[in-house]
């Protein structure tokens, strides 16, 4: 008796699927082949008025942030050697 209410209510639940994935795949390619739109230039101007004003073209402010530590910069040993004699502790 279950089984054949689980079976006649299963039929729907696949055409739903069925039918979202259609959907999602026509949005999707509505998406793609659909003309550009013009952005919205009143928001555009008001976050540009209030950012602060910088050389979008500067390389060297971006170098000197040091993203990825400084250069010649020696090593913090005593950091790494205290670090695995902890994690050596664990095993």
């Amino acid at each position: 008796m279950l089984e054949t209410i689980v079976n006649k209510g299963a039929e729907p639940v696949r055409w739903l699927i069925v039918a979202g994935i259609a959907y999602t795949l026509a949005s999707t390619t509505w998406t793609f082949f659909a003309a550009p739109t013009a952005p919205a230039i009143s928001s555009t101007r008001s976050i540009q008025a209030d950012a602060p004003a910088r050389d979008q073209g500067n390389v060297n402010w971006i170098l000197g942030k040091n993203l990825f530590g400084k250069a010649g910069a020696q090593p913090v040993l005593d950091e790494v050697a205290e670090a695995i004699s902890i994690l050596g502790g664990l095993g």
